[in-house]
């Protein structure tokens, strides 16, 4: 391909304007456009140069932009849309340090954690039923281990091997089904003669079991305690529920064990189940070592003592008969609670 001084040199050569012309060509108006002039605009529109977009006779309006501002404790509202989103919480199974310097995070960092955190959820919900699955495989082979062990079995490899023979004795051809039959009981080593009687049609005689006839108040007493305990412990666990949704006990999964703990000890007597559950939270934050330090910088600053009177001028009261009440009766629930405790632990 030509270059822009090649062709300009040609386009000049060929266009030369023949002797005594130089004349009218000075006087020529201004406005007239020499070869060097088009060749130069030919090659700037073919670059793409040089070309101004032309105005549309309607002009654009940009679209709104979303903008989000924050309008204080955490939130942020939407300019456009006018959505008001609410903060992020830290996950839950950080620990207390972590959590407390969750706010101080970037809002694209939260963002991010966040959304770790429902993927990784979503896993879970995801891989639910494989995991529910292997859970009663694993809870069907657990009383045979030792005899799975003794003849070199695992539950998947004897599971493979009873599917395809049942599906044999289901499709397979009667010389097949003959076989596996003939094979299990060469295995198994069966009693011969119960064994016709069962092929004959007969069933074996065996001693029979004397069976005690069940006393009906008994049962009735069973079913009546079986009914109150499942009252109790569906009263218990709406109770821990709503005392763990609850923003101001934030702490609760971290001291769980420990109240849990607290409880079966009978540290504290309490009229009713939220008393006694907040009167646990408080110990266990209190002794927890990472907690405590959260609360006491959170504390407020108390205000100075008064100074304490002399004490001549500290004048008796003859009105101080209250004594401390009596506490409380141990509560009937308490196992109801631990029950619904190892429930939402679980």
């Amino acid at each position: 391909m030509a270059t822009y001084d090649e062709v300009i040199a040609s386009a000049e050569t060929e266009n030369e304007l023949p002797q005594g012309t130089e004349a009218v060509e000075e006087h020529a108006s201004e406005s007239t456009m020499t070869v060097r002039d088009a060749v130069a605009q030919a090659f700037a529109k073919h670059s793409g140069e040089g070309e101004t977009e032309q105005p549309d006779a309607k002009p654009k309006t940009a679209l709104p932009t979303s903008t989000a501002v924050d309008i204080g404790e955490g939130k942020t509202v939407d300019t456009v849309t006018g959505h008001v989103s609410e903060p992020l919480r830290a996950p839950a199974g950080w620990t207390p340090l972590l959590r407390e310097k969750w706010s101080t995070l970037d809002p694209s960092v939260q963002k991010f954690i966040h959304e770790r955190e429902l993927d990784h959820t979503r896993t879970i919900t995801k891989t639910a039923e494989d995991r529910k699955l292997a859970s009663e495989m694993k809870e069907v082979f657990s009383p045979y281990e030792s005899t799975l062990r003794q003849y070199n079995e695992s539950g998947a490899s004897l599971t493979k091997k009873m599917v395809e023979q049942w599906n044999a004795l289901m499709t397979g051809s009667p010389v097949l089904k003959a076989e596996i039959i003939a094979g299990w009981i060469n295995h198994t080593r069966p009693d011969a003669q119960a064994l016709q009687q069962y092929l004959g049609g007969q069933k074996p005689s065996q001693p029979q079991i004397e069976q005690r006839a069940p006393d009906v108040s008994e049962l009735v007493k069973a079913e009546i305690a079986k009914r109150d305990e499942m009252q109790a412990m569906s009263a218990a666990t709406r109770e821990v529920e709503q005392f763990a949704a609850d923003p101001k006990n934030e702490f609760f999964h971290d001291v769980r064990d420990n109240m849990k703990r607290i409880i079966e000890a009978q540290v504290f007597d309490a009229p009713d189940l939220p008393t006694l559950f907040k009167k646990a939270y408080d110990l266990a934050c209190s002794q927890h070592p990472e907690i405590s330090q959260i609360l006491a910088r959170r504390a407020p600053v108390a205000p100075a003592a008064p100074k304490a009177k002399p004490v001549g001028q500290v004048k008796p009261s003859l009105n101080n008969g209250n004594r401390n009440k009596v506490p409380a009766k141990v509560m009937s629930t308490r196992e109801a609670v631990a029950k619904a405790w190892a429930e939402l632990a679980s």
